[in-house]
């Protein structure tokens, strides 16, 4: 008999849904090593699998509220700010190789030479004239985010031997095939694949829900990331003819706590 444990939720705003993740995190995460990617060799505290359904999402503040002496995890501002220039702006910084906006709104044209980050569809604007002209009775507003190839983009080199000035891809042990010198990450040419994967619209008794799939999330970055997809599901609604914005599902096989961050969790829950 296996020992996963899968976790279920329903809350009513975004305060409580994080609140509830926290804790079950504390009670049945599981530890592992992170083996590769940012933090790499620190402990995780993960979901084997987590689902969320949020009734109230939209209920201000969505920043949850930290009790006093707790830094906030964010705030109202900061989430207008990730929705308006990671989920709305589509125009990348010198050493972006995307953001979400990528494949909401489409590639901008000079980001094209730019490795996996290339969208020539506007999904976002596509999605909203499909309710328009088609009506609100369909399962078809599903928004894809990334592009399949960008899962070889973890096989580019990105470690940088200053002895021998070679780059490397990330090898087991981190150090120069030739000389021994330990590997440094160079973030600059480290190539991601998105987190969030898909955003799935539907139109139920006039009011708008979206499912949230992310392959990979941080715990402490899930308040900031669910607030702009809560404004995002706002934006869309107020081009739609009566509807109403709705509730927001959540699923992640790999919802994560990592080991820096654990007394801090431990500090919100009273622990």
């Amino acid at each position: 008999m296996h020992h996963f444990k899968p976790c279920f939720i329903e809350a009513t705003t975004i305060d409580d849904c994080w609140f509830q993740l926290l804790t079950k995190t504390y009670n049945n995460g599981r530890s592992y090593i992170k083996s590769s990617g940012s933090r790499q060799g620190m402990k995780m505290y993960a979901f084997d699998f987590v689902s969320c359904f949020i009734h109230y999402p939209h209920t201000r503040p969505l920043a949850p509220i930290m009790p006093e002496g707790i830094p906030p995890v964010t705030t109202d501002e900061k989430i207008e700010q990730y929705f308006v220039d990671y989920l709305m702006n589509n125009k990348l910084s010198k050493n972006e190789h995307y953001r979400y906006s990528t494949w909401i709104n489409g590639s901008r044209i000079e980001d094209y030479n730019k490795p996996h980050n290339v969208c020539h569809t506007d999904q976002l604007s596509a999605i909203i004239n499909h309710f328009q002209i088609h009506g609100y009775g369909n399962d078809h507003c599903y928004l894809t985010v990334c592009n399949p190839d960008s899962i070889l983009g973890y096989n580019i080199e990105y470690m940088y031997c200053n002895k021998c000035d070679k780059y490397y891809a990330r090898t087991k042990d981190n150090k120069c095939k030739e000389c021994g010198t330990e590997l440094i990450l160079d973030e600059a040419l480290r190539p991601t694949s998105p987190c969030l994967r898909g955003l799935d619209f539907r139109i139920v008794d006039g009011y708008l829900t979206t499912n949230v799939i992310f392959r990979a999330n941080d715990l402490w970055a899930w308040p900031e990331n669910i607030g702009g997809i809560t404004m995002l599901n706002e934006y869309i609604s107020e081009h739609l003819d009566g509807v109403e914005p709705g509730p927001i599902s959540y699923s992640c096989k790999s919802l994560h706590c990592p080991e820096d961050m654990f007394g801090v969790l431990e500090l919100r829950i009273g622990k």
